[in-house]
């Protein structure tokens, strides 16, 4: 008696018998956390860059425990007006000092922890229900349905591809109304580059950046202050943007002399625990 045997599978049988692939789905904006009660839900369009997420696993170098003097400087000059948006507020020092000052104050980030540890703030200081926290990405800010009187990014703008930087304008445009104003602090390419860091941003780029429907009101050097242990000059442009009725002329793209416009924001003392390190020269 033959034993019966197995056909013989033929070349490709074995790729027949696979599974189809899936076709892959086109990236798009992942949503965003659970929404908070009353307010909006914020996709998060960037990948998790793992620098920010990483970096409050302890006490990032930026997070001095209070709101960064240049800021704080705007205010007393009365730069500052109406309902605030802070765009990138980490753990909330600027949030909370603008609620503080009587602002009705919002601050957007895209890392949980950060706005965790702004919560805990807010509640310490007996101020919770006096500023709106909400995990979210700056790139996505369309989504709160409003605008605010003025929009405070303080170390945001510089971390910012060039196609994300067109992306954020319009999201600006979103959430501002004819008058009010935006307020940038950014990391300038007068900083030694040798050390890393985020990406240095010249007064033409800024100025590019914010060419239609924008008046450029002013761009002063500033510092960042940083904590102890950083040996860095931290030179950044303070530059203040007021939106447009109507978009304005369009801004040459031509090389703008990079020196301030005018004199530098004078820093406020340092809070204990952080100060402006200086670098030896």
């Amino acid at each position: 008696m033959v034993e019966p045997r197995e056909p013989k599978e033929k070349d490709g049988d074995d790729e027949r018998r696979k599974p189809a692939r899936k076709a892959k789905s086109p990236k798009v904006a992942k949503p965003g956390p659970k929404a908070e009660p009353g307010h909006p839900r914020l996709p998060v369009r960037r990948e998790r860059n793992s620098l920010f997420f990483d970096a409050y696993d302890g006490t990032p170098p930026w997070d001095i425990g209070r709101a960064q003097p240049a800021f704080v400087e705007l205010a007393n000059m009365g730069q500052i007006e109406g309902s605030v948006l802070d765009l990138g507020c980490g753990t909330g020092d600027l949030v909370l000092e603008m609620a503080e000052e009587g602002h009705e104050a919002w601050g957007v980030d895209f890392v949980p922890r950060a706005i965790d540890q702004a919560k805990v703030k807010a509640r310490l200081r007996g101020m919770e229900g006096e500023a709106t926290f909400l995990v979210g990405d700056a790139l996505e800010v369309e989504h709160l349905n409003r605008t605010f009187d003025t929009v405070l990014d303080c170390g945001l703008f510089h971390t910012f591809s060039d196609p994300e930087r067109e992306l954020y304008e319009q999201q600006l445009r979103a959430v501002t109304h004819p008058g009010s104003r935006v307020h940038i602090m950014a990391m300038s390419d007068w900083e030694d580059d040798s050390w890393g860091g985020p990406r240095r941003v010249t007064q033409a780029e800024l100025m590019d950046t914010f060419r239609d429907g924008w008046r450029v009101e002013d761009i002063v050097e500033a510092r960042f202050l940083v904590l102890p242990g950083y040996n860095v000059r931290a030179h950044a442009w303070l530059a203040s943007f007021v939106r447009e009725a109507a978009p304005g002329r369009k801004v040459a793209r031509k090389a703008v002399p990079n020196k301030p416009i005018k004199k530098a924001v004078k820093a406020a003392p340092a809070p204990k625990g952080g100060k402006v390190v200086e670098a030896a020269a």
